[in-house]
Order: structure tokens, then C-alpha cells, then sequence
């Protein structure tokens, strides 16, 4: 309760969230989700599946092939305890993994997006740049395979690395000749000295 400019108690106004799972009984896959009113939100998901242009491209291929009969819709409840709704979101998608594509129909969740669909936003991108082809005969919505998945990422981490591990060096470049300069003050801090610069950098500069 709260008081209003005229000193009146009030009551505050508070508005909460609901979770639900959305689960393919055919397959065993499942989609959590979260909303202000269950009803209206089902009539979204139902009415967008049904015309078949729901966002998500997973759940609304599962849909078609396995039709609507294969999917029961369960309202979540919490009975004990406090938790904010996109926490207790969370919760249940680490739970029933929704975010794997064999798993669940999830694509993020309240930290940011999954693994998969991040790979697909970098595949997507590649694309509209010209610099990545798919495979004729393959969709960008098909099931990406578990291998290509850790591949992509290790490779991607590994740049990482690779990039951390030089600017480390550089780094250290930098404050070795800083303890030189200091170490010899009649040398121009501008000037420096080809024989102590990495060999890299002395070819780039013969280039």
C-alpha cells in the first residue's frame, strides 16, 4: 500500500507474470514461456500456429507435421516460495534444457540467446554479406547438427583466444619498452631500436 498526493491510502497497483510450457507430446519437446494473461497468450501462439506464421520456425514445423492434437498447453504454478517470473522462466528451461533443439522449442532465455541461435544470427549475417553459402537442398531452419554446433564454437572461442593472447603481447611489449626508456633517459622516447622489435613488426614495416 502506498499514499497518494491527498495523503489517501492506496492500494499498489501490481501486475504479475504467469509461466506455461507449451509440450509436443509426439516427440517430447517443450517450449516455456511467460505472459501478463494466459489466455491471451494462448490464443496467440494457437491462432499464429494454426495459420502457420509463428515466429518460431521449430515449433511451427513440428506443428504441421505432427498436428494440432500432438500439443497440450500447461499453466505453471508456483504453490511455495518467491521467485521473479523471468528467474522461475529460467529456471525451467535449464531444467527441461529447451534451449537444445532436440530438447525444447526455447531459443533464449532472460542471460541472452542459446548456443543455436546464435550460431544461426552469425550464419544469417554471413549470408546477407555474400560470404557464406548453405548446401543445396539445406534450409537455414533445418536442425543444425550437434557436430557443426561445437565446432563453430570451439573454432569461434579458439579466435578468441588467439586475439586475447596477442593483445597480451602487446601488452607486455609495451611495458618492456617503457622499462627501457626508463632505464636509459638519454634515449629519444620516440626512437626506437629495430633489433628489439618483434620480427613481425619489423617485416610490416619493410612492407
Amino acid at each position: 500500500m502506498s499514499y497518494n498526493s491527498e495523503g489517501t491510502l492506496t492500494m499498489k497497483k501490481r501486475v504479475q507474470e504467469k509461466n506455461y510450457i507449451i509440450f509436443n507430446r509426439a516427440i517430447g519437446k517443450q517450449y516455456v514461456g511467460k505472459t501478463r494473461n494466459l489466455d491471451q497468450r494462448y490464443s496467440d501462439h494457437v491462432s499464429k500456429l494454426r495459420a502457420g506464421r509463428h515466429e518460431n520456425p521449430d515449433l511451427q514445423r513440428d506443428w504441421d507435421h505432427y498436428g494440432e492434437e500432438s500439443f497440450i498447453w500447461v499453466d505453471v504454478l508456483l504453490r511455495a516460495g518467491e521467485i521473479r517470473p523471468d528467474l522461475l522462466e529460467d529456471l525451467l528451461i535449464d531444467t527441461l534444457r529447451t534451449l537444445d533443439p532436440a530438447l525444447g522449442y526455447n531459443r533464449r532465455t532472460s542471460r541472452g540467446w542459446g548456443p543455436h541461435s546464435r550460431l544461426r544470427d552469425l550464419e544469417r549475417k554471413l549470408i546477407r554479406s555474400g560470404k557464406f553459402k548453405l548446401i543445396p537442398g539445406v534450409k537455414l531452419d533445418d536442425p543444425i547438427q550437434e557436430g557443426h554446433l561445437k565446432a563453430v564454437l570451439k573454432g569461434h572461442g579458439k579466435v578468441q583466444q588467439e586475439q586475447a593472447e596477442e593483445a597480451d603481447c602487446e601488452n607486455e611489449w609495451e611495458t618492456l619498452e617503457e622499462a627501457q626508456r626508463a632505464s636509459d633517459p638519454q634515449q629519444d622516447p620516440d626512437e626506437s631500436v629495430a633489433g628489439d622489435q618483434p620480427q613481425e613488426e619489423a617485416e610490416q614495416e619493410e612492407r
